[in-house]
């Protein structure tokens, strides 16, 4: 179990911040050094699968969040992301003048701009906020 809970922990700092925000509280309860805990095995078995769980709904999903996003000029702008899944996210600001393409790698998320994406982005935004009809936006995505 000791394994287990240390490799499902080894996890947080691949995961997007909306993510890392829904497993915290599971998180923070599974001890650092399970030698030293008097916590029953059960808990901690409850608290990797409450993660686990959270994950796979999460890496299913398509998901709009508000937040803020350093720009490689230093500033912080508002943005739109979209995450789908664990795997890729995308951003933008309503002015449509700053875009990105977030992707998950073994040390946390790698975020580029790429500005000519910004109105595939707004489209797509636009359509999970239930302001657009449904259509296909094709974003840039790709798989390595």
């Amino acid at each position: 179990m000791a394994g287990f809970a240390a490799r499902t922990l080894s996890l947080l700092k691949r995961l997007p911040a909306p993510a890392k925000a829904k497993i915290e509280a599971f998180a923070q309860g599974i001890p650092k050094d399970p030698a030293k805990t008097k916590q029953l095995l059960s808990n901690r078995f409850v608290l990797v699968m409450g993660i686990l769980k959270e994950l796979a709904r999460f890496n299913q999903e398509i998901s709009l969040h508000s937040e803020l996003r350093d720009l490689p000029d230093g500033t912080q702008v508002s943005v739109n992301a979209i995450y789908v899944g664990l795997c890729r996210g995308f951003y933008e600001t309503e002015r449509l003048d700053h875009a990105g393409i977030g992707t998950a790698t073994k040390d946390g998320w790698v975020w580029e701009e790429r500005n000519d994406a910004a109105e595939a982005i707004q489209r797509a935004v636009l359509i999970l906020q239930g302001k657009q009809i449904a259509d296909f936006v094709q974003l840039p995505f790709a798989t390595r």
